[in-house]
């Protein structure tokens, strides 16, 4: 331990005589006052001192101290510090004796330190203890052992048991002894009751692990010789004290303490302290006191200081209610007052003085500070109120309240406090002492004032006189009051305008000499009488009923007009100083009133409550003195008005949204089209969620076929017309054409199941589209007299849509309009029609710099459709010339259809000269980038330029579709989806420009130009409802029986019908010279004029031929062949490839068209026939009316009955055409070929809320479909033996069945037939086939039957026997059923059917032939339900009816290897009597492979990709079924009813 303490500081004593300064030493470093800590000392001869540090850190913070000294009881000790000598380390110290009282020979140390022994305590346990040397007092015998480094986390009872603990082994000290800890240090007293057991404690304390580890030190506690004597009388001196205890024992010292009543005492013997305390002193209180600790112990008797008690001081009420209004000055002194541990209360004049708790928190507090605090805290409060000052004003009490609201009002922004004092006639200012003085001079100024004002209250008198307040402005305004006021100033002068009199108070002569002024100038004011509008007159009445001072400074002061008006019965009044001023008013009551009338269409728009509500809102919103007006509304209907008067620009506001009310309140009905449908019903029925709410109790919304009908107040139809059109925007809708055959029978036949399948798997909604609306449609198309037909054959009009080499999309269109869709997706429409009507969400509109909507043909059409409001929209976009070549303006589509309208300011035409190309072209850029960047969904341009600006039509048309196409192209749009192109139908140059420009980018023709021949590519099947063309060649020529316009053909001439004047305008000759245009007609009837033959040739005008040939109408047959005759060599004669007839004389002509059509084609054949080199090599025969061309094909046919060279060529295009029947003259037989037609398609339109949904939509429809496809293979050669007759029947049966059947083959080693179709359908067919080989076929072929067959009756195709039990047939059966099914067998029925059955061994022979081998038929069992049993007797099996439970491994006829497996109630439904029914069938397997779901066909064999694998399995080794693909593969052999 000695090492702990090894820092060492020399300390030189200034005084050698101080009694126990080793004690005091030890207390003074140890405390803060030395800056030190925990240490040991050592004294030598009481002149020097060696103190041992246990840090470096304490020693240094000594060292750095200037000055050590001592307070002693007399005097002060002074001490010198220093560090040992340079040879003596830190290491070489050795702790002092004072600790031990034992000399140790075992330690060394420097002898220069000190001079005297040196000693060192003892080790205990190998730990230094740090104990005191024994002292003369300890040699008598302490008590009190005093623990030192006491932590403040330990508490009294934590250091009782710790003193407990060190005590354990005496268990009399343990419970004899008493515990006091010092305040406000780490120091405690432990008392015994003699010195053995204290010595006890000491020498036990270093060997207790739990004092030890808590860092205690302990050291006894001097024996002292002092007492503290408390609670003294006051009139007790130390000389009383002296005597009184000198009574008891020998008495040295007396030292008194005045401020607590307190003293010293200092006995000779030190016994003396224990008898003193056993007795009685009382009042006084007497405890120890001990040097050392410099205080005295009281143990349980440790007096407890108390707060003071609270005083109230009184204070001047003036300057307390200054601290009550003035909570910043209290706050200041409450401050102050804190610092002095005082709380201050002034919620009344007598304050209330507290102490706060914070002063027995101070630290060393005594009770002479308790004593203290009152007396201080009364004077720092006096001081405080010292500050303040309160002035004292005596008032009259006839002028109080003059002379105190003028002191409230001069005082207002100063800071001090007015206090009146009503009842003693007192005003007091108070304020800070500096404040109040410095008011002194200005509030005694206020008392003179109003002394003297009383004064004149006495004295004047008042004079009170009549003038209208009109006159009274004026002579205000002219100056008059200031002229007063200069030679009158103290004059009292108001104007009462209740009565409109003026009211004077002054003196006598002031009064008189005002009121002569006021005289004067009045006999001076002018006077004019002006007319006013109605209601203008109306409105002054109303607002000048209030403050006319007001209203007349609204007219005409503020625009520096001295002038006023008075309302009378026939007008209004004016008055001015001079005439000049009269003009000014009345022009600037002109000006600045007005009324405007608005007529009210509908009388029921001002009966809404809106209207009422925007009224009062407008009156509310202009109630200010210069924006009024007033709302009126004469008349009844139909002469209703709503009449505005008031403030010009106020009218002029209040107009604009009045017109916007009418406007958009008046009841409109509008319809938005609707390209199909199935949106139309996507909508209305399964999307009535997203618009019900939007339209409800405001518009009501009907739905027809293909249009949405709105009806409402038109602000509420039009914000729902641009909802439904962003609604139908956001959906989806495609068109799916599915050419399977029958698939439009079997949807149409199941169309609610289909439609309900769809809807539920995809959410979309499908429309079928019927055969009579395409016949509608075809009509339509051919009436049409707009744009894009050019070119179009009837077969082309058939396809809706079609790729070109630009790889847009030119879209069917049912409105006359030729629409494309670029491969981005975006639509352009071309269309006739007037750009006022447009429907989509933006027009642009061409206006010119005067931004003058009138002043052009478009913008004209526009502004009167939207309303002047308009006009109004883009005025307040800037002045006329504001804006440049090229500029944009957008604003609202106010009554237009259309959200938006896009104002564009275009160039004049430059000739190429300067930059109005360019300008346009950045025009159309700028309107399409604004569309998109605006999210609108569609827009329409006119033919920007066209008019009178000057540019040419096809460099316009060109231009802008340049920069549509570079949009849709460049830009990344993802909004904006049509731009619609509207042509007036009144500038046909520019349809032209237009058309021509369309028709060059996006489409293609038919029927070419310029001696090339116009002869279809395609392979021409026969009659079909699509392709409505009839097709045979002829020499070379190809001649073609079609439906269609004749307008619209593109062949080299066409032919008209017409009178021998040339001039009918009626049926297909009106139509022709209509679309030709006037100069065809004008040519016509010049040609008409000389001498013809029946016969004229002109020029095509507006068609697309070459030529146009005018026959005269025939009624003859003959003179009608001749005619065509004449045509057709007109056409050779002139090189011509192509022509185009009409269906001569079934008009006018009244011939029937059978009759018109042999004597047609008699002419054709007659004309191509007979000439060896001919230029024509298409001859179309144009019909109108459908039914016609049945005549015409029926003709062909019979065309086989010319010379034999004609009759082959003939005979041999028309069977091909029915059988493509190719004759082979090295061979006997022939070669037949029949191909399947092409199928009316069924078309569906779509409609969903995303693309992904419709395109889901088509996998369904289409899924549904192909599951109904069935295709039968007939492999027989009989077919090579079937009639001409037979393969009509055949190829008619396609139409009649709704199948597809081919028959192709290019030898007769293969007679293969194919039939596709629905199922039943498919049956249908093959069974009617079947009956045509029978008849063909050798008798023997279906002879060999089974022969244990039962006779059948004859002309019956199937019966069914029962068989006998016990017979080995039955035992046979019923063993395969027994042999995994343990069910009870009713009945056994043989199943015969001769045909199926021939089918059945004709399809094994074809397998054992391509397969190679016999093994190829098993039996298997299938599970049915009563209701197909007759079905499967008479027809077999059929994928319409069976197959239908299970379909995991393809969709085919399902076959079981067990019994089992079958009679499972899902397989054998239980009849109403619970009866079950199961086949025993032979099914040729074949070669199999593992099948899959979804499977149509079996897959390819692995070596082939033509050869199929005969039937599919659930597993190939071993399978558990078999499903086969073709119906002829299984027999239903055997019946078996079982339970």
């Amino acid at each position: 331990m000695a090492e702990a303490y090894s820092f060492t500081l020399l300390v030189e004593l200034g005084n050698p005589d101080v009694p126990k300064v080793q004690n005091k030493l030890i207390k003074y470093f140890q405390s803060k006052k030395s800056n030190g800590g925990d240490c040991l000392v050592e004294v030598s001869n009481g002149q020097r001192a060696v103190v041992r540090f246990r840090t470096e850190e304490a020693r240094q913070k000594v060292l750095g101290k200037q000055v050590h000294e001592i307070k002693l009881d007399q005097g002060v000790l002074k001490l010198t510090v220093r560090l040992p000598p340079d040879g003596v380390t830190s290491s070489q110290e050795t702790p002092s004796a004072v600790n031990s009282g034992k000399p140790n020979t075992a330690a060394t140390g420097p002898k220069d330190l000190l001079q005297g022994g040196n000693t060192a305590p003892p080790e205990i346990q190998g730990e230094m203890v740090s104990v005191s040397a024994p002292t003369d007092e300890e040699e008598q015998g302490s008590t009190s052992a005093l623990l030192e480094n006491i932590q403040e986390s330990v508490d009294q009872e934590l250091l009782e048991m710790l003193v407990e603990n060190v005590l354990k082994d005496s268990p009399s000290a343990s419970e004899n002894f008493s515990l006091e800890i010092l305040p406000d240090s780490c120091l405690a007293v432990v008392t015994f009751q003699n010195a053995k057991a204290t010595e006890h404690f000491m020498s036990s304390c270093p060997g207790n692990r739990k004092f030890m580890q808590k860092q205690l030190r302990v050291k006894p506690l001097e024996v002292t010789a002092k007492v503290k004597v408390e609670n003294i009388p006051p009139k007790f001196s130390s000389e009383h004290l002296s005597l009184h205890y000198d009574k008891y024992e020998v008495v040295e010292d007396v030292i008194m303490t005045e401020e607590d009543q307190s003293a010293i005492i200092t006995f000779q013997d030190p016994k003396a302290v224990d008898r003193i305390l056993k007795q009685q002193h009382k009042e006084m209180k007497v405890f120890p006191f001990y040097e050392s600790l410099g205080m005295a112990l009281y143990g349980k008797d440790r007096p407890t200081l108390k707060l003071p008690a609270a005083f109230t001081e009184n204070i001047d009420q003036a300057i307390w209610r200054y601290l009550s209004d003035k909570q910043g000055v209290a706050e200041t002194i409450h401050k102050n007052m804190a610092d002095h541990f005082c709380k201050v209360d002034f919620q009344q004049p007598t304050v209330q003085l507290s102490p706060l708790p914070s002063l027995l928190q101070q630290k060393d507090v005594e009770a002479k500070h308790i004593n203290k605090w009152k007396t201080t805290a009364k004077a720092v409060f006096i001081q405080a109120l010292s500050k303040f000052k309160s002035l004292e004003l005596q008032i009259q009490a006839n002028a109080w309240e003059a002379h105190e609201g003028a002191i409230h009002k001069e005082m207002s922004g100063e800071a001090v406090v007015v206090v009146p004092d009503k009842p003693r006639g007192i005003v007091k200012v108070v304020g800070l002492e500096e404040d109040v003085d410095r008011l002194k001079q200005t509030l005694n100024g206020i008392m003179d004032r109003i002394a003297n004002s009383i004064e004149r209250e006495k004295t004047g008198i008042t004079e009170e006189f009549p003038l209208p307040p009109s006159i009274y402005h004026i002579l205000l305004q002219d100056g008059l009051q200031d002229k007063i006021a200069g030679e009158f100033p103290e004059l009292k002068m108001t104007y009462n305008h209740q009565n409109q009199s003026v009211i004077l108070f002054g003196l006598t002569q002031e009064v008189l000499g005002a009121n002569r002024k006021f005289m004067e100038g009045g006999m001076a004011v002018k006077r004019r009488m002006v007319q006013l509008d109605n209601y203008v007159f109306e409105f002054l009445q109303k607002n000048n009923e209030g403050d006319e001072e007001q209203f007349t400074s609204t007219l005409f002061t503020s625009q520096g007009i001295n002038a006023g008006l008075e309302l009378e019965r026939k007008g209004v009044q004016l008055l001015a100083v001079s005439e000049e001023v009269l003009s000014e008013a009345e022009n600037q009551l002109d000006t600045l009133l007005i009324s405007q009338y608005i007529d009210v269409e509908d009388s029921n728009v001002l009966k809404m409550s809106e209207w009422q509500d925007l009224v009062t809102d407008l009156e509310k919103a202009f109630n200010t003195p210069s924006k009024k007006c007033i709302i009126r509304t004469p008349g009844v209907y139909p002469s209703l008005q709503v009449v505005i008067s008031g403030y010009k620009q106020t009218v002029d506001s209040v107009r604009k949204k009045v017109d916007d009310y009418l406007c958009q309140n008046t009841p409109v009905d509008e319809t938005l089209e609707v390209k199909s449908k199935a949106i139309v019903k996507f909508i209305e029925e399964h999307n009535k969620n997203a618009w019900s709410d939007k339209v409800k109790d405001t518009v009501k919304v009907s739905f027809k076929d293909k249009a949405i009908c709105l009806s409402g107040i038109r602000v509420y139809v039009k914000d729902c017309m641009d909802f439904f059109q962003n609604f139908i925007s956001s959906t989806s809708f495609d068109i799916l054409r599915v050419s399977k055959p029958g698939g439009k029978k079997f949807f149409q036949e199941k169309e609610a199941m289909c439609v309900e399948e769809v809807l539920r798997q995809t959410g979309c909604v499908v429309h079928l589209v019927e055969k009579d609306d395409q016949t509608v449609q075809a009509m339509e198309d051919t009436d049409q007299k707009g744009f894009g037909s050019h070119g179009k054959s009837l077969q082309q009009h058939n396809h809706p849509t079609f790729s070109t080499q630009n790889q847009h999309r030119l879209i069917q269109s049912r409105d006359g309009s030729d629409r494309v869709q670029t491969k981005e997706g975006l639509t352009i429409i071309l269309m006739k029609g007037n750009i006022q009507d447009a429907t989509t969400q933006v027009v642009v509109n061409t206006v010119g710099l005067d931004l003058l909507l009138h002043s052009g043909a478009v913008s004209n059409a526009i502004l009167k459709a939207a309303g002047p409001r308009l006009q109004d929209l883009i005025n307040e976009q800037g002045p006329a010339g504001s804006a440049a070549d090229g500029a944009v303006i957008i604003t609202d589509g106010c009554n237009l259809k259309s959200k938006l309208v896009f104002h564009t300011i275009a160039p004049k035409w430059d000739q190429g000269k300067g930059a109005a190309q360019k300008l346009l072209s950045g025009i159309v850029e700028e309107c399409l980038g604004e569309a998109e960047q605006q999210r609108l969904v569609s827009m329409t341009f006119p033919a920007i330029g066209t008019g009178n600006l000057g540019f040419p039509k096809d460099l316009v048309a060109s231009l802008m579709l340049d920069q549509v196409l570079q949009f849709s192209s460049k830009k990344k749009h993802k909004h904006l989806k049509e731009v619609v192109f509207i042509l007036h139908p009144g500038d046909p140059d520019t349809i032209q420009a237009f058309s021509d420009e369309f028709n060059k980018r996006f489409t293609t023709k038919s029927a070419t130009s310029g001696g090339s021949a116009a002869v279809s590519t395609q392979k021409i099947k026969g009659s079909s409802s699509s392709s409505a063309m009839y097709e045979i060649k002829m020499s070379g020529v190809v001649v073609q029986a079609v439906t269609g316009d004749i307008t619209k053909e593109t062949t080299d001439v066409i032919v008209n019908s017409s009178n021998s004047s040339f001039s009918l305008k009626s049926g297909v000759s009106k139509a022709i010279l209509d679309a030709a245009g006037p100069t065809v007609e004008t040519e016509c009837q010049r040609l008409g004029a000389q001498p013809h033959e029946g016969m004229i040739m002109t020029k095509p005008g507006n068609l697309q031929c070459k030529k146009i040939i005018h026959l005269v109408i025939q009624t003859d047959t003959k003179k009608i062949q001749q005619s065509v005759e004449g045509a057709l060599k007109m056409c050779t004669k002139n090189n011509f490839t192509s022509i185009s007839l009409p269906a001569i004389g079934t008009g006018q002509g009244n011939i029937q068209p059978s009759e018109v059509a042999d004597v047609m084609l008699d002419a054709v054949v007659e004309v191509v026939g007979k000439k060896s080199q001919n230029s024509l090599k298409l001859v179309r025969m144009v019909i109108f009316q459908p039914a016609m061309l049945n005549d015409f094909h029926t003709s062909m046919l019979k065309k086989e009955g010319t010379d034999a060279q004609e009759k082959e060529g003939f005979f041999q295009n028309v069977l091909s055409f029915f059988t493509r029947r190719k004759v082979d003259n090295g061979q006997q037989n022939e070669v037949i070929e029949i191909e399947s037609q092409d199928m009316d398609p069924a078309c569906f339109h779509i409609c969903g809320v995303s693309q992904a949904h419709v395109d889901h939509a088509k996998q369904v429809i289409k899924d549904l479909i192909v599951k109904e496809q069935d295709f039968n293979l007939i492999n027989d050669k009989a077919l090579f033996s079937l009639s001409e007759l037979d393969l009509q029947n055949i190829y008619d049966m396609q139409t009649a069945m709704d199948v597809s059947i081919s028959f192709p083959t290019s030898s007769q080693e293969e007679a293969k037939l194919t039939i596709e179709g629905l199922s039943k359908d498919v049956l249908k067919a093959s069974n009617e086939i079947h009956e045509m080989l029978k008849k063909v076929r050798p008798e023997d072929t279906f002879k060999d039957v089974p022969q244990h067959w039962d006779d059948m009756p004859a002309n019956t195709p199937c019966l069914s026997f029962p068989i006998q039990p016990e017979t080995q047939e039955h035992i046979d059966v019923l063993k395969q059923f027994e042999d995994t099914c343990k069910k009870n067998v009713l009945k056994i029925e043989r199943i015969q059917n001769p045909g199926l059955w021939g089918g059945f061994q004709i399809k094994k022979k074809d397998m054992e032939v391509r397969n190679g081998h016999q093994n190829n038929e098993r039996k298997l069992f299938h599970g049915a339900c009563h209701t197909t049993i007759d079905k499967i007797n008479e027809l077999g099996f059929n994928r319409s009816y069976a197959g239908k439970n299970a379909a995991l491994y393809g969709d085919g006829t399902y076959f079981a290897v067990k019994a089992n497996y079958s009679a499972k109630d899902t397989y054998s439904k239980p009849d109403p009597q619970g009866q079950k029914y199961m086949y025993l069938c032979r099914v040729l397997t074949g070669d199999f492979t593992t099948g899959t779901p979804g499977m149509k066909v079996p897959p390819p064999k692995i070596n082939s990709t033509i050869q199929l694998y005969d039937s599919v399995t659930d597993s190939v080794s071993p399978p558990s079924m078999f499903i086969i693909f073709h119906d002829s593969q299984a027999y239903p052999e055997y019946l078996i009813t079982f339970k």
